[in-house]
């Protein structure tokens, strides 16, 4: 009975490995591979962003976040949809020429069809250089080499497009900030001009300064008439032309001094210590303004040359060539390990009989 079953044994083990041997060897379908390589590479190496980019957070991705993104896009439905649109990708793989266990179903949904397209398509990441390599399968030597030059073009588009929209979204904020502080300094220039037209004055502050000059020249002159006056009425009659004169000059004088003072000390239009405040208070805004522009357009400059150092792009280091065989499936691999594995289940279930029988006995 022993012998019977392990008689039994040996044909249900290597009957299915005969029946796989023959499909897998004659009459699995060829798979043909077409291999690529590439590289994520900065435009340029510099400093990164500082003062007011740095500020607001303006960072990049860096090369290994754009391959994880790139790796993200290759498998994605939406490359695929375009692949499927250039190359009809669905009715090559379900062609009736491949075999049946290795084609796509005619009416299999877009997550069958996306699932099947990631069994053909892989990426692998080498982290010694820094490759992302690529491989495609397709049942054509021809169709497989232009699936993979598509599947390039695309990624190299969709490498640009993200680096572009970054670029762009980081210098739409500082471009908006310069355009902001341009309009605070074309205003508080227009709000000076108005109070320079209105108050027809250029500089209260140096009118105002030469004001106090010719104030204190007029004293002078008064001092240096009063003195005259004294000097007449030491010797002279109250009547004499030397006293009238001179009493008529200090009384000039004085009017013009009265006058000067109430121009800069005075109250309306006329008061330049008013308008000396109210200018400088001006003046400050205008410098604040100022400031504030020529940071920001530094900060604009700094981040456009960030801008463009970030931008990277898809450098084809191993571009895509005609294979000429199939490299899969790979048949001594696959009929090898079900021969092992048949071997190890007919020793493990022998040894079961062995031990049953043991126990009869």
């Amino acid at each position: 009975m022993i012998k019977r079953i392990q008689q039994f044994l040996v044909v249900i083990i290597l009957l299915p490995v005969f029946a796989i041997s023959v499909y897998i060897g004659q009459m699995m379908t060829d798979r043909y591979a077409t291999e690529a390589s590439i590289m994520i590479k900065r435009h340029a190496q510099g400093p990164s962003v500082t003062g007011l980019g740095a500020a607001l957070g303006l960072g990049d991705l860096t090369a290994a976040e754009d391959e994880r993104l790139l790796l993200a896009y290759i498998h994605s439905p939406d490359l695929l949809q375009l692949l499927d649109d250039d190359l009809d990708l669905r009715g090559h793989y379900s062609q009736p020429s491949v075999d049946r266990y290795s084609r796509l179903a005619q009416d299999a949904s877009r997550e069958e069809f996306l699932k099947y397209y990631r069994n053909h398509v892989t990426v692998r990441q080498d982290g010694t250089t820094g490759l992302l390599n690529i491989e495609v399968q397709a049942y054509d030597p021809e169709l497989s080499r232009e699936l993979l030059k598509k599947l390039l073009e695309y990624s190299e588009a969709f490498v640009n497009e993200i680096n572009l929209n970054l670029a762009l979204q980081q210098l739409e904020f500082v471009r908006t900030e310069l355009l902001r502080a341009e309009d605070t300094l074309r205003r508080e220039k227009t709000v000076m001009l108005n109070f320079q037209n209105e108050n027809r004055v250029f500089s209260p502050q140096g009118q105002s300064q030469a004001l106090s000059t010719a104030i204190n020249s007029l004293e002078s002159d008064l001092i240096r008439e009063e003195t005259q006056l004294s000097q007449f009425e030491s010797y002279l009659n109250p009547d004499a032309p030397q006293i009238v004169s001179t009493r008529a000059r200090i009384q000039a004088l004085r009017t013009e001094i009265e006058r000067q003072k109430s121009r800069l000390v005075g109250s309306g239009n006329e008061n330049l210590n008013e308008l000396s405040a109210q200018y400088s208070n001006l003046e400050l805004n205008l410098e604040f303004a100022t400031n504030a522009y020529t940071t920001a357009l530094s900060a604009y400059e700094n981040a456009r040359a960030e801008a463009s150092r970030k931008l990277r792009n898809m450098v084809v280091v191993v571009s895509p060539q005609l294979a000429d065989e199939a490299k899969y499936p790979e048949r001594g691999y696959w009929i090898i390990t079900w021969l092992l594995g048949s071997l190890l289940v007919y020793g493990v279930l022998k040894l079961l009989l062995s031990i049953i029988r043991e126990h009869k006995d």
